[in-house]
């Protein structure tokens, strides 16, 4: 297929594209992108056991090549193939399995470096416990629509609000999510931290709620979105039939960007089947409300 630039809503790269449509539902559309060849940011984020790492193998024969920033913490790598144009990623020099907080810190912190870009998280803790490498996306702003709808209040129910900042929960567009507002990035990390109480956080236990997340600067203002998880993978993934849906949906999905290398996953890929995979990974607007109605007390007496 041949596809016109002017097709392509968010400009994707055409070198990496072989099919691309738009999925349309009542308040949103949704972005499918068939890769003609697997790129070299999905390959370094299939990140494996260590031994076997593409990561590893990548910091070790061309160190020399990137730049450390976030005080030595991270790798920066600025030329990666992808089919978003200047991506960035940023890769944490060390293997790691368990909790560490104060990456939303850093997230928060790069946000505000890069600000033309939305910073994208597949989760703070590794669902199957296997040690990995965190790392993190930088994608300019333009290719998620989302983006825009939140920069304008559209399908944002309101929840808080003071002087700090103010907390939404998206609706109506079948996946909620938890939209924090604030100048004060500190007072966002805290009120995370709160969200990760209610979401059944227990450090006794090494319990860890799953979440997919992406943070922005925009106008002076950090915006953190949280993707809480039901489940990581739709039982779509496991259907061995024609119907097949092998993708495990992530933040860029949530975001409204689905991609995959199978061409009969991208074919199965409609209204009917995304909708499906919405419901089955996060939680519905009322659910969401209902799990952090505590936080209203909480913000009010003030952390």
């Amino acid at each position: 297929m041949n596809i016109k630039h002017e097709e392509i809503q968010s400009n994707f790269d055409s070198t990496y594209l072989k099919d691309f449509k738009l999925i349309a539902f009542d308040a949103f559309k949704v972005e499918v992108l068939l890769l003609s060849s697997r790129t070299k940011d999905i390959e370094l984020k299939e990140s494996s056991e260590s031994g076997n790492c593409n990561i590893c193998n990548l910091l070790d024969s061309h160190q020399d090549t990137f730049h450390s920033i976030l005080k030595d913490k991270y790798f920066l790598i600025d030329h990666i193939q992808s089919v978003f144009h200047n991506i960035l990623l940023v890769v944490d020099k060390k293997h790691y399995r368990r909790k560490d907080i104060e990456k939303v810190k850093d997230m928060l912190s790069l946000a505000q470096l890069y600000g033309d870009n939305v910073v994208l998280c597949d989760g703070i803790t590794f669902p199957d416990g296997i040690k990995r490498h965190f790392n993190l996306s930088l994608v300019n702003k333009s290719y998620f629509p989302l983006i825009e709808k939140v920069c304008l209040g559209e399908n944002l129910n309101s929840f808080y609000g003071d002087t700090d900042g103010e907390i939404y929960l998206l609706e109506e567009l079948i996946r909620s999510a938890i939209v924090i507002k604030s100048e004060n990035s500190e007072w966002i990390f805290l009120v995370y931290l709160e969200i990760e109480k209610l979401l059944g956080r227990s450090y006794s236990l090494s319990k860890y709620p799953y979440v997919n997340c992406c943070c922005y600067f925009n106008k002076g203002e950090y915006i953190l979105i949280i993707f809480p998880r039901v489940v990581h993978k739709p039982t779509q993934y496991y259907d061995n039939s024609s119907m097949r849906i092998r993708i495990i949906p992530g933040i860029t999905e949530l975001m409204g960007v689905f991609v995959t290398t199978d061409s009969m996953s991208y074919e199965n890929l409609n209204n009917q089947s995304i909708k499906s995979v919405f419901e089955q990974i996060s939680y519905s607007f009322t659910h969401l409300m209902d799990i952090i109605k505590p936080l209203k007390n909480k913000l009010n007496m003030g952390f």
